[in-house]
């Protein structure tokens, strides 16, 4: 920030908020320097930097025009967009999973229950069944689950009979949506935004922010970094657990640091 130059200040008022203006005066040099500086917050400004224009004045006066917002609202987070630092954005993300995935998965629902010659009866576990596994001894001689499409069964004792057909036929899939936090952060080089998302993919970590949400654990689930035009910009994308239990350690690292 400019110290000893010259600026003038201007106040703006609205039913949305403050906006000031401060317009400081120098050399071309200074106020093109002043303009670099000013491309992340300042942690002394009066609000979040919307907007500045260098102009020149005269021929050895320049003057850069920094415009400031700030809501009515009053203390408001805002995220930190100076170089390396992180800022997060959160939104919801669905994916197909298996139907025998979903935590209230019934046997019933793609299966079909089929039964040894002469058993008609229907047990009453047909519908609440969530494993294949039959646990009543003289059940598990009777009755046997089994995909549509399935070759008949048969014994000595003749053809085993379909008892009760799958109850939603023909689905495969369930979209189960879970919340994603991308993170990222400016950098001067592409080598200082490749070390941010280095190692970082398919760990179980912490983002710089979880919104409040808790329960579970985080898994890097992408990454990347792009150009925008000015500078380098490194992605980190975080997928919250399904169970609260977490993400299996088993399968994913766990402690990386976000």
């Amino acid at each position: 920030m400019l110290k000893n130059g010259f600026q003038s200040r201007i106040l703006e008022r609205s039913a949305d908020g403050e906006n000031t203006i401060i317009v400081y005066r120098g050399s071309q040099a200074e106020m093109e320097q002043l303009a670099d500086s000013l491309e992340a917050n300042s942690p002394d400004a009066p609000g979040m930097l919307k907007s500045l224009r260098i102009k020149q004045e005269s021929p050895r006066i320049w003057c850069c025009e920094c415009r400031y917002e700030t809501d009515r609202g009053g203390n408001i987070s805002a995220p930190d967009t100076t170089f390396g630092k992180k800022s997060a954005t959160l939104r919801g993300s669905t994916h197909a999973l298996r139907l025998s995935e979903h935590p209230a998965y019934r046997m019933c629902w793609d299966h079909q229950l089929i039964a040894a010659p002469g058993i008609t009866r229907l047990p009453t576990w047909w519908d609440s069944a969530a494993t294949p596994r039959i646990g009543i001894e003289t059940d598990a001689a009777n009755y046997r689950w089994q995909r549509p499409g399935t070759q008949p069964v048969r014994t000595a004792a003749g053809v085993w009979q379909i008892l009760a057909e799958p109850t939603k036929p023909g689905v495969e899939t369930f979209d189960w949506s879970c919340y994603t936090i991308t993170e990222r952060a400016r950098f001067r080089s592409d080598r200082s935004a490749g070390r941010m998302i280095a190692g970082k993919l398919n760990q179980i970590g912490t983002p710089v922010t979880t919104f409040g949400i808790t329960g579970g654990n985080w898994k890097c689930c992408d990454a990347g970094v792009t150009w925008n035009g000015r500078c380098w910009v490194a992605t980190l994308v975080w997928s919250r657990s399904r169970y609260e239990t977490g993400w299996d350690t088993d399968l994913y690292p766990d402690g990386v640091e976000s």
